[in-house]
């Protein structure tokens, strides 16, 4: 268990296994043990993990890159400039094809220059085949960084909701977490890093496939997997649940602090959870006081 959950960390903290080793455990031998504040030094690393996702995420950051993208083109411009002046000897304030027209009115008056005859001039596409052969690579370079900081950027907002979605799943599961709420917490956001894996395709009907790679996660019949069946084997296989009550009796029922709980359909039950948020105190309140009815 201590390898899984050390595997698990190291790749979502972005830390070797020494380092979150030194920062969790303490002795050496069989008297290895947990720190005191092993929770609280994985809140930390997560903490400063969201940080950094927002920064990079920011719309300073896009702001930065669109203007560096700008000076890019500037300077790729500004070079071709140059070297059509230096090439035809012309000399010349103008810029860009305002630059090239005043050029070609300048070889003579007797013939009506237009940009569309400039455009078929020798000169003009020996400057051009060599401006492209120079700055298409560099300026195919800078689309390729952006392009990848934008699909980051996306793909960071469809796993925000996909983690929202996969924590109201499995706290609906009342999994049986540490008494301590920051281990607890810990805990749940070392389950969460498991759906980092994954590629999820949200539908116009509200449901999400889910991808592993090009390819989507179906069961033994080809049939496509759901989100919370998903969820539900991801989580049998690292936590046991807490037993509920009797849920196919009609109206209250003992709850297992010993009072009357009132049962509800999945869909109203399911409802709750939802406006509960994930709030660990309200979903305590809906276990202890209402039960879900067996459909």
């Amino acid at each position: 268990m201590k390898d899984l959950m050390m595997n698990v960390l190291s790749k979502f903290f972005n830390k070797t296994e020494d380092e979150l080793s030194d920062m969790l455990f303490e002795g050496e031998g069989d008297e290895i043990k947990l720190k005191e504040d092993a929770a609280t030094s994985l809140i930390g690393l997560d903490e400063a993990r969201v940080k950094r996702i927002k920064e990079e995420s920011s719309g300073d950051s896009t702001k930065k890159f669109d203007e560096g993208y700008k000076k890019a083109q500037k300077e790729v411009m500004s070079k071709f400039e140059n070297d059509f002046k230096e090439s035809m000897g012309f000399e010349s304030d103008l810029n860009g094809v305002d630059l090239v027209k005043a050029w070609g009115e300048g070889l003579g008056k007797q013939t009506k220059i237009t940009a569309d005859n400039l455009k078929t001039h020798p000169e003009f596409l020996k400057i051009e085949k060599e401006w492209k052969t120079s700055h298409e690579e560099e300026l195919g370079k800078i689309k390729t960084e952006f392009d990848s900081f934008k699909s980051n950027v996306e793909r960071e907002k469809v796993m925000g909701k996909v983690r929202d979605m996969a924590k109201n799943e499995f706290l609906k599961l009342n999994p049986v977490l540490s008494e301590d709420k920051g281990k607890a917490e810990a805990q749940t956001s070392m389950f969460l890093s498991k759906f980092d894996n994954y590629d999820y395709d949200f539908q116009d009907d509200g449901s999400v496939v889910i991808k592993d790679g090009d390819k989507r996660l179906e069961d033994a019949h080809g049939n496509t997997i759901g989100f919370g069946s998903f969820v539900k084997t991801e989580a049998d296989r690292l936590f046991d649940f807490k037993v509920q009550g009797d849920r196919g009796s009609p109206g209250n029922v003992t709850g297992a602090s010993g009072g009357s709980t009132t049962v509800l359909s999945s869909e109203e039950y399911n409802k709750k959870v939802r406006e509960a948020n994930g709030d660990p105190a309200k979903l305590k309140d809906i276990g202890e006081n209402y039960t879900r009815k067996a459909d």
